[in-house]
């Protein structure tokens, strides 16, 4: 059994394993409206808010379940953009699934399966967490989610990426902006395309990605927008009104696993939720060459978007 036939076999929940039976009993058995969409890009710190929102009583919880899957079936790169006229049919399967509330996904996505009982749902909200802003136009058209836009410092991403070995070519940064060079981003068709080094196209990936999602959630009146920095700073209080946004039940479990998961020590796993939440705003400030974050910035700043744009930010 391959990579691929691994991913979609595992599926620890087992009434979602009956095709379009299991569709009909998720149609059924329907989830509390809205849902809520946690978006950002990769390594902005939505595994943590995710994982957290999802472990509330009244959560059923997704993670990433287009973006794993659409990686799963081959896809080249998690930043997609998605023309919402057309958009690509795989994310449109998985998203309807998704969507649908129903766990037809591995446990890599579906991490608290005990939490999917069928007679418990219509009481319980979706929370999804995605990382591919870009087809926020699409999914909010689509689904009309409550949505939650994180934010990360650019260079803190940047680096994530670049320790991670995900080397943004001009050939990703050119696939995930290219429609929208004729339109959204046509203003910065030259920025985007004098990008060479990787802090520079890191900036006008970031900054380009990040610019067209808001324009998009500037239209819509379901969202908010939370900067990973001000999570950290005071983690309490930013999840309590998130919860209150997002219409989930808080209770002593949910503030104790926060305590724990912002007090440990900072794993050294790339994907693990637990990290000493006080140190991590400014983790990235001692690790650049100056030349490298001045170019990041450069390029980031070109966007004008309404964070980390000003001096005291950098």
């Amino acid at each position: 059994m391959d990579a691929h036939e691994m991913f979609f076999e595992s599926k620890p929940v087992r009434w979602a394993d009956f095709g379009q039976f299991s569709m009909s009993l998720a149609r059924f058995f329907k989830t509390c409206p809205p849902p809520i969409l946690v978006v950002s890009l990769p390594r902005s710190g939505s595994s943590w808010v995710g994982e957290t929102l999802g472990s509330s009583k009244s959560a059923l919880y997704l993670r990433e379940p287009i973006t794993q899957s659409y990686m799963a079936e081959g896809g080249k790169y998690t930043v997609v953009d998605l023309d919402p006229h057309s958009p690509l049919p795989g994310y449109q399967y998985f998203a309807h699934l998704a969507f649908s509330g129903l766990p037809a996904f591995p446990r890599t996505v579906v991490i608290f399966p005990n939490r999917w009982s069928l007679f418990a749902r219509r009481n319980k909200r979706l929370v999804i967490k995605e990382v591919n802003p870009l087809a926020c136009q699409w999914l909010l058209q689509t689904y009309r989610p409550r949505v939650i836009f994180l934010v990360r410092h650019p260079a803190a991403v940047a680096r994530s990426w670049n320790q991670l070995g995900w080397i943004t070519s001009k050939d990703e940064l050119l696939f995930a902006t290219g429609r929208l060079l004729k339109g959204p981003l046509s203003r910065w068709r030259e920025t985007i395309m004098s990008a060479s080094s990787f802090w520079e196209m890191q900036g006008a990936l970031q900054g380009a990605v990040l610019r067209q999602a808001l324009d998009c959630l500037a239209a819509y009146e379901d969202f908010k927008t939370i900067r990973y920095e001000d999570l950290c700073t005071s983690p309490i209080k930013i999840f309590q009104d998130l919860f209150h946004f997002s219409g989930l039940t808080w209770d002593r479990d949910v503030e104790e696993l926060i305590l724990a998961k912002i007090s440990g020590e900072n794993s050294a796993a790339p994907y693990s939720t637990t990290r000493n939440s006080k140190t991590m705003p400014d983790a990235w400030k001692e690790k650049f060459a100056a030349a490298d974050l001045d170019s990041l910035r450069q390029y980031f700043c070109a966007f004008e978007l309404p964070f980390y744009n000003t001096p005291d930010d950098w």
